[in-house]
């Protein structure tokens, strides 16, 4: 299955520019006017370069592994969480998420259901904060139901010593689904 693939672009404010992309390099290289397959539902990243004032492009298709990773497209599967920027200011104090996916697959890597990834901590100026500085760990992150759960509620708590953690600082806390991750801020008010 071949596409021709669209640009969409913006040039000095007019809008509805169109280029279009036919040539693509195949992978390790090659005559650059062979069709190369683009897959739909797949990422690719396209390389132009303006090689003269005709403004004639060479481009390049790359595989999965070397596109960029920060945003994950996946319009098969979702990530939905009830809110996404919460606020703790005294020890003990809690507060409970839903969190909901449908990615019920098991066999492409990842494990099915919700899951809790990492947790970063950060202080009001947004450095983040070394492993072994104070104002870490100073958030309990506890799940509902098991692991493989399609929902789950999810309860952020204030460890009980704040006195150490300033206003400001926060916790970036990783919810995943499959290779869907949403970003939870947590912050010490």
């Amino acid at each position: 299955m071949f596409y021709n693939l669209l640009i969409f672009s913006v040039y000095c404010g007019e809008r509805g520019t169109r280029t279009a992309l036919t040539e693509f390099t195949p992978k390790g290289g090659g005559t650059p006017r062979v069709l190369t397959e683009i897959r739909r539902n797949n990422v690719y990243r396209i390389i132009g370069t303006v090689k003269e004032k005709t403004v004639q492009f060479e481009q390049a298709v790359l595989p999965w592994t070397e596109a960029g990773q920060g945003t994950i497209i996946d319009p098969q599967y979702y990530l939905r969480v009830s809110r996404d920027v919460l606020h703790v200011g005294l020890a003990g104090d809690a507060v409970t998420i839903s969190v909901e996916t449908n990615y019920n697959r098991g066999d492409r890597g990842f494990p099915k259901g919700v899951r809790l990834g990492e947790i970063s901590y950060y202080d009001k100026d947004n450095h983040p904060l070394e492993a072994t500085a104070g104002g870490r760990d100073w958030l309990a992150v506890n799940m509902s139901g098991v692991d493989g759960d399609l929902s789950r509620n999810i309860e952020f708590i204030a460890k009980t010593s704040l006195n150490s953690v300033p206003a400001g600082y926060y916790a970036l806390v990783e919810i995943k689904a499959g290779n869907l991750i949403k970003i939870i801020r947590v912050t010490r008010s």
